[in-house]
């Protein structure tokens, strides 16, 4: 994780970065309210 906060675009909380497997690539999940999408 390179340290930089996005801003989740539905409640405004953290994105959390995670690299996964399946999409082999950099995805961003919302832990608030679960929004999960690609960051690449």
């Amino acid at each position: 994780m390179c340290g930089l906060k996005i801003p989740c675009e539905h409640c405004n909380g953290d994105i959390t970065e995670y690299y996964n497997d399946g999409y082999k690539g950099k995805r961003g999940k919302c832990p608030i309210c679960g929004v999960d999408f690609p960051l690449e």
